[in-house]
């Protein structure tokens, strides 16, 4: 589920949608992606490379504070005209958490998200945005109410901290992954440095036409288009990878990142990273998680020192070549298919097999093999210990460490199976 209209042509969480559906489709899943259809420009429902689409009309407000009721409505009333079931919901727009809870139930709804909003939004005010109260009331109220009954997945530790600390969820950390074959490097780069990304207010494009007179080599911002002479810009594009590719260096000057997608995109293209480093108040980013000091990149602490860093990275072949190497490795330890395997290891299994075990060390081995090896892997299994006095614990926690499926439940003393099997 998602809030953006075309899940194919653009950037941020929409490629994310398109990546991981893509994954899914491939290991045998009918994927359905379920997004607004903002301004009526696409069709309702079309099917692209096997995955539907479904869209629904933006509502009509009258007041800003109508806007999440309203919006939580179109999307119930969309859901009970599909008449779908499905096995798992992933979300990534808050807007669709309660919609999808209430319709499939929260054991199905895995939520992915992509910022703190109490972190967020008091950094804008610190920047001197003013933001619209009714839109901040209602994220930080579902960030705070609508999470701590289902699972949440990140792909920092980064927003993980902040989740924990604004909200009190615990969210566990699974890293994304990039199109490899898309991000290659260009063996035909231009001493040029290039940014990707809208033109929002902590994405801080202005530290780039700041330092840019500084830069000696040429200087692109794509995704934004700026009035400056000092820098060549161009409005959003489908195909940031031309514009990465051909650069020798990538520059994300953000003062808020949850994660940062766009840097891993630069290092499968070959192109070391400057950005700023995080301090945990005014620079709250995941750029430290992703960068690597002085091998991958620069991490670095103002717009002084981020101008000498690209330039020397423009100027020292040598030592360009030998980061742009380690970026490409670097990036290659990222993948979309342990993405999707470890939402699948979150996913409630269709059959859990519970199994009750006394002093069973002789033939426990075999019996798990003989349940985990079937045709149908969509299970868990269960295994209360009544009470072993041999190495029956041991040999589970051997196997569960080879299969993620295995549950182990230990007794403190020998209740008898009857006992054991109700009683947990």
């Amino acid at each position: 589920s998602s809030a953006a209209s075309d899940v194919y042509k653009r950037q941020g969480v929409e490629s994310v949608i398109k990546e991981v559906s893509k994954e899914f489709k491939k290991k045998g899943w009918q994927v359905w992606v379920i997004c607004s259809n903002e301004g009526k420009k696409l069709k309702e429902k079309e099917t692209v490379n096997g995955i539907k689409i479904i869209r629904y009309d933006m509502p009509k407000v009258k007041k800003r504070g109508e806007w999440p009721k309203k919006h939580e409505e179109v999307i119930e009333k969309k859901l009970k005209q599909l008449k779908e079931s499905f096995d798992l919901v992933i979300v990534e727009q808050p807007i669709f958490l309660r919609p999808f809870k209430k319709r499939y139930g929260k054991e199905k709804v895995i939520y992915h998200a992509n910022s703190c909003f109490s972190e967020y939004y008091q950094l804008l005010k610190k920047l001197g945005v003013e933001v619209e109260k009714e839109k901040e009331r209602y994220f930080m109220e579902v960030e705070k109410n609508e999470l701590k009954d289902i699972k949440v997945v990140v792909f920092s530790k980064t927003l993980k901290k902040q989740l924990e600390k604004y909200a009190d969820v615990k969210a566990e950390v699974v890293l994304p992954g990039v199109d490899l074959k898309r991000f290659k490097p260009d063996k035909n780069k231009e001493k040029r440095v290039v940014f990707v990304g809208r033109n929002s207010i902590e994405k801080n494009i202005q530290a780039i036409i700041r330092i840019a007179e500084k830069i000696k080599g040429e200087v692109m911002i794509v995704g934004s288009k700026v009035e400056n002479e000092k820098v060549m810009s161009f409005a959003e594009t489908d195909k940031p990878e031309k514009y990465i590719r051909k650069a020798k260096v990538f520059v994300l000057p953000s003062v808020y990142e949850s994660f940062g997608l766009v840097l891993l995109e630069a290092l499968a293209s070959g192109v070391p990273c400057v950005a700023f480093k995080p301090d945990g108040k005014n620079i709250i980013t995941a750029s430290d998680e992703i960068i690597k000091q002085g091998k991958t990149g620069f991490l670095v602490k103002d717009e002084e020192e981020m101008a000498e860093k690209i330039n020397l990275l423009l100027a020292d072949d040598k030592l360009w070549k030998k980061m742009s190497l380690e970026a490409r490795k670097e990036a290659e330890k990222y993948s979309w298919e342990n993405y999707v395997e470890k939402i699948l290891e979150l996913k409630p299994p269709k059959v859990s097999v519970v199994i009750s075990v006394y002093n069973a060390e002789k033939h426990i081995e075999e019996t798990l093999k003989s349940i985990l090896n079937q045709s149908f892997r969509d299970i868990e299994v269960v295994i209360i210990n009544d009470g072993s006095t041999d190495k029956t614990a041991d040999k589970i926690i051997s196997m569960m460490k080879k299969d993620k499926r295995i549950r182990l439940i230990n007794l403190e003393k020998n209740c008898g199976k009857s006992y054991a099997l109700n009683k947990n």
